[in-house]
């Protein structure tokens, strides 16, 4: 190995080490962290002139890293839920008796007075996250997707 090669191995260890300092292992969205950390670094590589398609593969990799990032940033329904938080206020919760003891407890919306507003704040919150989990979902497996299709062209 020569100096350029071991100089270049350095700073990949110490890119990644920086990286891993700061991601735990416990949370299924660190994987994709990881994956979003490698393709960026790929992706420079390739836009760089290091591989015959590089700009077209930099914009795939880009593609996957943008729907990354809106999994990773939680990026749906932001007027949905900022919508219902005031119509209805913050989903809050309580103890259900005043026992010390007592392990009930009570999920309220403030400005739900009566039950039926309770109930269509309850259906209107059930119906967002729906859509959110549907959403999220969707960008997950359109990304997954994308890698499937592309990752040997990527490493070739």
């Amino acid at each position: 190995m020569d100096a350029v090669e071991r100089r270049e191995q350095a700073e990949r260890v110490a890119a990644w080490t920086k990286f891993v300092k700061n991601v735990p292992d416990w949370d299924w969205t660190h994987l994709l962290q990881v994956i979003d950390f490698q393709l960026r670094r790929f992706a420079k590589v390739c836009a760089s002139g290091h591989h015959s398609d590089g700009k077209k593969l930099a914009n795939q990799m880009q593609e996957v890293r943008q729907l990354i990032k809106r999994v990773l940033d939680d990026d749906y329904l932001h007027d949905e839920r900022k919508e219902h938080a005031k119509r209805w206020g913050r989903l809050d919760m309580r103890d259900g008796k005043s026992d010390a003891r007592s392990t009930e407890v009570f999920f309220y919306y403030p400005k739900a007075k009566t039950a039926a507003d309770k109930r269509r704040a309850d259906r209107q919150e059930a119906s967002i996250h729906r859509r959110w989990a549907r959403m999220r979902q969707r960008d997950i497996d359109k990304l997954f997707s994308l890698m499937a299709r592309n990752l040997q062209k990527w490493w070739e």
